[in-house]
Formats: C-alpha cells, sequence, structure tokens
C-alpha cells in the first residue's frame, strides 16, 4: 500500500533504475478480489453451500467485502490528497 500512495503522490518506488507500478497491482488486486466476491455471492444466492458452510461463506464474503472497502477508500483518500 505504501507504494501504491507513493505512486498516487507522483514519488513512485524505484529499485536499481526500475519503477514499480504498485498502484496497478493494488488496483488488479482489488479486481480480483471482487471477481471472487462475486462468486461467493453467486454460490451463496444458488444455494450451492450447507447451512453450517452458508454461515461461513456469509461471514468470509463479509470480512473481504469490508477489506476490499477499506483498501479503496484509503486509495480515494490518498488521490483526494494528492491532487489538493
Amino acid at each position: 500500500m505504501t507504494g501504491a500512495i507513493r505512486d498516487i503522490f507522483k514519488d513512485p518506488v524505484i529499485i536499481n533504475g526500475k519503477q514499480y507500478d504498485h498502484l496497478g497491482e493494488v488496483k488488479d488486486a482489488l479486481k480480483g478480489l471482487g471477481n471472487q466476491i462475486e462468486k461467493l455471492n453467486k454460490a451463496i444466492r444458488d444455494g450451492s453451500f450447507f447451512q453450517d458452510v452458508l454461515e461461513q461463506a456469509q461471514k468470509l464474503r463479509s470480512s473481504l467485502q469490508k477489506e476490499k472497502d477499506r483498501i479503496q477508500d484509503l486509495l480515494n483518500k490518498a488521490t483526494k490528497a494528492a491532487d489538493e
């Protein structure tokens, strides 16, 4: 996350002359996480789980969504701060 925030503030991480795209990596990870949450949502809606597993799947979905939202919020705040 630190590297992604540095990218937002136009201060990318450069090691041995190579610039790393941490922001791109975080955005790709968030997209992948969103895709997995959607798959989990579909399985929950379709009744793919027995009750005990369903409850765990719902908890997992909630936890993943909260973490995704937290990371996205951090990126949004950094972007807003960088634009000021």
